[in-house]
């Protein structure tokens, strides 16, 4: 049986059990979250700005490629990514291009199942926070943008999104800037599921 797949603009981590969708527009925390899973034991990245994704039998995320774009600022956030950078003399003007195949191989994962749908936002606070959030919130965040760069017809992709957010648990995640706190949030979400 042939099951649609869509491109669809998110980050994504996980674990082999189960993965977490990030949506939000750019600048959301969506990339520098992803990228901590690179960093932190227990998580895997599968993807900062794009991944696929797969309704049925079983939604599913899928990697599509081994590669990161950061800004300048979370790139200082994260030094030990800043060997994995191939554009360092295009700092000034483009953001950090890594490629991770080499330098974080173990972290990258394939895909996993789909298990929530996160809402990234900066708060400035110390802590991270999960906060239930509605479906159309987690629509809003990841149906526009997504359908705005797709090629062709995205009756099906807005439909297969309208469908994952109604059937998984969605959440604001208030970004805090203590990664360790973060992490823990993260691990709590996939381990509560």
């Amino acid at each position: 049986r042939h099951y649609r797949q869509f491109v669809v603009h998110a980050a994504a981590i996980g674990t082999p059990a189960g993965g977490l969708l990030l949506a939000g527009r750019g600048g959301a925390g969506k990339s520098t979250t992803a990228m901590l899973s690179l960093l932190r034991p227990g998580l895997q990245y599968a993807g900062d700005d794009f991944c696929l994704v797969q309704a049925e039998p079983e939604p599913r995320i899928f990697s599509l490629y081994s590669t990161a774009k950061l800004n300048r600022d979370a790139l200082e956030r994260l030094p030990a990514l800043a060997g994995a950078v191939s554009n360092r003399d295009r700092l000034d003007r483009e953001k950090a291009l890594l490629f991770l195949r080499d330098s974080h191989g173990a972290a990258l994962a394939h895909g996993f199942p789909l298990r929530a749908v996160l809402l990234p936002r900066v708060t400035g606070r110390t802590t991270t926070a999960v906060v239930s959030a509605s479906a159309f919130d987690a629509y809003r965040a990841i149906g526009p943008d997504t359908a705005l760069r797709t090629l062709g017809d995205t009756r099906g992709l807005l439909a297969m999104l309208k469908r994952l957010v109604h059937d998984h648990p969605c959440y604001h995640l208030e970004l805090g800037t203590d990664p360790d706190d973060l992490h823990r949030a993260l691990l709590s979400l996939l381990e509560a599921r």
